[in-house]
């Protein structure tokens, strides 16, 4: 970060944040301690919260001016089913990262492998494996391997998979394709939202890279895992409702393989099933229905989709 002006940036680092209060400093000091051959900014979003988040992230912008650019909603838009896209403005660059509030990065040359990588491939984003820090428990797993290899992923892996294809916070993409999910943002109803950044990135395959650059939570008070978790029955109706919604409008920003579309939404409906379950117990028409959903998406292969890459030679 030392040693370079704010003009030219390459690159803009997204932050969102809600109640994000205990792990937001940690998320800023992976960021800012970057080391990079470019000029970077970082663009802080709070969707007004009530933990005394805002007041850190506008202590960053105070210290950091050039670098820091603080968007504080004045109210909480994820309650109201509004999007969130004011901060978009703010971007610059020609890549866009992207670390929540309560994840960190753990390698200080994270922005600059993904940038070079992307400098050299024509691929529109780039993705690493993570840890995932159980909250609760204190446990620690690998979360998102590919393999060891720098490698091409299948973009067909983000609808075949019903868990999380890749880390947030591994994210680096060209502001390109970030343009269409503003469009997108604006007409999507709120829910989980990263399986459409992957989507609009997805005409091309995505990299793979496969140094463990973050660490993931989950299961925080405040975090999506956890709310989701004790979210009731008619929130858990919404929230499949708005990504059913959200499913259908993407033909109208790339195009779409309706064989693929329907297998994400019969992964949509599976977790939909399987949180339905576990918050009221056996259910036999959840039952019936699951066991019919899991014979027709049938097992997926991952390796079918990969295809691992010469690694580059060094400069002499």
């Amino acid at each position: 970060m030392a040693n370079w002006e704010p003009v030219d940036i390459q690159v803009t680092v997204v932050v969102p944040t809600f109640n994000h209060a205990p792990y937001l400093d940690q998320a800023m000091k992976g960021i800012l301690g970057q080391k990079t051959s470019f000029p970077f900014k970082v663009v802080v979003y709070d969707d007004a919260s009530t933990d005394g988040t805002s007041d850190i992230v506008k202590g960053y912008q105070q210290r950091y001016p050039e670098i820091v650019d603080a968007y504080i909603a004045s109210f909480n838009h994820y309650s109201q089913d509004i999007p969130r896209t004011e901060h978009f403005s703010l971007l610059r660059g020609e890549y866009i990262a992207y670390c929540e509030g309560d994840d960190y990065w753990i390698n200080e040359d994270k922005l600059q492998i993904q940038f070079d990588l992307l400098e050299r491939y024509d691929v529109n984003l780039c993705v690493h494996p993570a840890i995932i820090y159980f909250e609760e428990s204190g446990r620690t797993d690998l979360f998102c391997s590919y393999g060891d290899k720098l490698s091409l992923l299948s973009p067909q892996l983000t609808y075949k998979l019903k868990n999380q294809f890749a880390p947030t916070a591994s994210y680096f993409l060209r502001q390109s394709c970030h343009a269409s999910l503003q469009q997108f943002m604006e007409e999507r109803r709120p829910g989980y939202g990263d399986f459409f950044i992957e989507a609009l990135c997805g005409e091309k395959p995505y990299l793979y890279t496969p140094e463990v650059m973050s660490v993931y939570r989950r299961g925080h008070i405040g975090s999506y895992s956890a709310n989701t978790s004790r979210n009731q029955t008619e929130e858990l109706q919404r929230d499949f409702d708005n990504s059913i919604h959200n499913l259908n409008l993407l033909h109208k920003f790339i195009m779409t393989n309706e064989n693929l579309l329907e297998e994400r939404r019969l992964n949509i409906e599976k977790d939909f099933c399987q949180k339905m379950l576990s918050l009221h117990g056996p259910i036999a028409q959840l039952h019936q229905r699951l066991e019919t959903i899991n014979r027709s998406l049938g097992t997926i292969q991952v390796d079918e989709y990969i295809s691992p890459l010469k690694k580059p030679h060094a400069p002499n």
